[in-house]
């Protein structure tokens, strides 16, 4: 539920044209793109699919949001985000889904100093961060004693009865049982045809 929460967080957008967009959709994910910069959590949640609240209260999400940035080992800060690519709307039901790819990088400074010469635990810490972020080049910075996560990232955009302005929810390989409860078949399988 902590990567869920912490990669929600991660997922605020800088919108690229790309062909036919909403332009409604463009400006929310702004939107959240801005909130995500300046941590602004009520943005964040505003602009998060209602829906997703049904299943994790907000004030709930709120604060795990809040504590997955700020642990006592680590920080994290976005070093920055951008919007890869908008898929196109496609409809299901009464609903209006697209599919967002994002490229991020993220950076989780240590409150303690890593020990750089313990190769084997640095590369253990390595190695299960991969496994959070799969498709993401991680490393370690030594001058600033920070893991720094590169890659993509994947979102969908969302309007129908529970939103019935454009909301997002982070969509991730792992995140399989909470889509299958935020979305019907159809759309997950329309979502998968987007790569």
């Amino acid at each position: 539920m902590k990567t869920i929460l912490l990669l929600l967080l991660f997922t605020g957008i800088s919108v690229l044209s790309k062909g036919q967009t909403d332009p409604i959709l463009q400006q929310r994910a702004t939107l959240i793109m801005k909130a995500t910069d300046s941590v602004d959590m009520d943005k964040i949640l505003d602009l998060t699919y209602p829906k997703l609240f049904t299943i994790v209260p907000r004030e709930q999400m709120a604060e795990a949001l809040l504590e997955a940035f700020n642990t006592e080992e680590f920080t994290i800060t976005i070093d920055s985000i951008l919007v890869d690519t908008i898929y196109p709307i496609f409809t299901v039901g009464d609903g209006s889904y697209a599919k967002i790819k994002h490229s991020q990088i993220l950076k989780m400074k240590f409150k303690e100093e890593i020990d750089t010469t313990d190769k084997e635990s640095l590369n253990e810490l390595l190695n299960n961060m991969k496994d959070g972020f799969p498709d993401s080049k991680v490393r370690f910075d030594a001058g600033t004693n920070c893991i720094v996560i590169s890659g993509p990232g994947y979102m969908i955009a969302i309007k129908d009865s529970y939103a019935k302005e454009w909301c997002f929810v982070n969509l991730e390989d792992d995140d399989n049982q909470l889509i299958s409860l935020l979305f019907n078949e159809d759309v997950v399988k329309k979502l998968k045809e987007y790569k």
